[in-house]
């Protein structure tokens, strides 16, 4: 049955409640509109109706968390006035409102506010946390603003620990901020769970606050076997800041998988310490950018080490680049372009047209600086890449053989390294260009019998790989363990 209402009121089908601006909570919200969420009919009916779908009218606000415990097959819905199907509706936050989902829930074509200071610890304005194979979340079309945390997940905190498959489509963040983990999105997947991040998702001046706040804009934990976080759609990244990394903080560890396949754009990221756009660390897990379109990482930066990326692999752990191009990236320290640190059979690969260009370091390795341990069967690899017009830079401050050495790149070796294995394979390099102010104006290669590595190399004239077999420098040993401060100094 239809009913046909006039100023206020609404036709209602099914379970249907209506807010916004000019409304009365003390009305029934389903033939007269309610203002907030508070209303006490829409709270209460969240719980036990079969069918449950609130319908902002332009705008509506929220106060007081609000549970959302049901796992009822169809969702707790929110979502704008169907009949104007692509104008958001607003949902203003004030200090002590955030929506708890450890049920099923639905929010569509809304946007968030957050119209006060960070209160909640997790997740400005959805916390979700699944704990049942029943739960689950869908975000689509959604933006939100100026969200904060005391914690984690400015805007957003997913957590699941079982063994859920959770689709998230078409999200923006703008100039939100957490202290400690995400400043606009944080989730941790465990136990089997899938993410997907599809459709369209950007991150504007996105931000973590403390000195230990990881992934400006973004933070995700990859825990398990099984465990996916599948990135298949456009990601853009602007002006994100952290102290590690940038923009995008990812930890993937015992057998669980990060994959990335379309275009992501990073540009004018930086962080105080390591990472300036991207902190990747996986410690026996995998993390493959396989696109089939290509990553820009432009004109990020850092105070440490790496200025595009930062990767810590080990214990049996793989990153893969493909069709990747840093430009116009600065580390104060290492890595202008990709600062690595590979040990416990960690595996890195370039492929597919990876380029850096004009990438510049206040330390070694204007465009790539690694450091193997090959004590433990390590794998770098270069298939598909090219380094042209990036630059190593002497720090005064430093010591003589901390900075100004390696170009294009800087690779070093803890341990004795068997050629015969071919662990280490620079062959698809092309690296021309580039500049340095003290020694391996292409490369420099600190390691025992570093001249069967140059068998492995192009033929470049004037190419200068160190340390020399005729004894007429001194080479640069390493000093310090993989992960920990590492120095360098000449001599054997």
């Amino acid at each position: 049955m239809i009913i046909c209402l006039s100023h206020q009121q609404f036709d209602v089908s099914g379970t249907n409640y209506f807010v916004g601006t000019d409304g009365d909570d003390s009305k029934d919200c389903t033939v007269n509109l309610c203002l907030t969420l508070e209303a006490r009919i829409i709270k209460v009916m969240a719980n036990f109706a079969h069918v449950f779908t609130v319908i902002i009218r332009g705008l509506t606000t929220i106060s007081s968390s609000f549970d959302l415990s049901e796992t009822f097959p169809s969702p707790r819905t929110f979502r704008n006035n169907p009949d104007l199907s692509s104008t958001l509706s607003d949902i203003h936050i004030y200090s002590n409102g955030q929506f708890i989902v450890t049920g099923n829930a639905l929010f569509q074509t809304l946007k968030f506010t957050k119209l006060n200071q960070a209160t909640q610890n997790n997740g400005g304005a959805i916390y979700a946390l699944f704990n049942e194979l029943s739960c689950n979340l869908q975000i689509i079309d959604c933006v939100f603003v100026d969200c904060k945390t005391k914690s984690k997940g400015g805007a957003f905190c997913f957590e699941t620990y079982v063994k859920t498959d959770t689709t998230l489509k078409d999200i923006a963040f703008q100039h939100c901020e957490s202290q400690n983990e995400g400043g606009a999105f944080q989730c941790s997947i465990n136990n089997g769970a899938k993410l997907t991040i599809a459709g369209s998702w950007s991150f504007q001046d996105c931000k973590t606050l403390s000195d230990s706040g990881y992934g400006g804009a973004l933070y995700a934990s990859v825990y398990g076997e099984n465990s996916q976080l599948i990135f298949e759609t456009f990601i853009m990244f602007e002006r994100c800041s952290g102290q590690t990394g940038g923009a995008m903080y990812l930890l993937v560890q015992r057998l669980g998988k990060v994959t990335i396949t379309e275009q992501c754009n990073f540009t004018n990221c930086n962080s105080s310490n390591i990472g300036g756009s991207i902190y990747l660390e996986t410690n026996n897990g995998t993390i493959n950018f396989n696109q089939t379109e290509q990553i820009f990482i432009e004109n990020c930066a850092c105070d440490g080490c790496g200025g595009g990326i930062y990767c810590s692999i080990s214990n049996n752990g793989q990153i893969s680049f493909n069709n990747m191009k840093l430009s116009y990236c600065n580390s104060i320290r290492d890595g202008g372009g990709i600062y690595a640190s590979i040990n416990g059979g960690g595996q890195l690969i370039l492929d597919k047209a990876c380029e850096f260009y004009q990438c510049e370091c206040h330390g070694n390795g204007g465009g790539i600086y690694t450091i193997i341990d090959s004590t433990t069967q390590c794998t770098f690899i270069i298939k598909d890449a090219s380094i042209h017009e990036c630059k190593s830079v002497t720090d005064n401050s430093l010591s003589y053989p901390e900075s100004g050495f390696g170009g294009g790149l800087f690779l070093g070796t803890f341990g004795n390294y068997y050629p015969s294995t071919e662990l280490i394979d620079l062959r698809g390099i092309k690296i021309y260009n580039n500049s340095v102010d003290k020694y391996g104006q292409r490369l420099y290669i600190v390691m025992k019998d570093v001249i069967e590595i140059e068998k492995n190399l192009r033929n470049y004239d004037n190419e200068i790989i160190y340390p020399p077999e005729d004894g007429s420098s001194n080479p640069i040993q390493i000093i310090g363990e993989i992960e920990s401060e590492q120095t360098a100094s000449f001599g054997m």
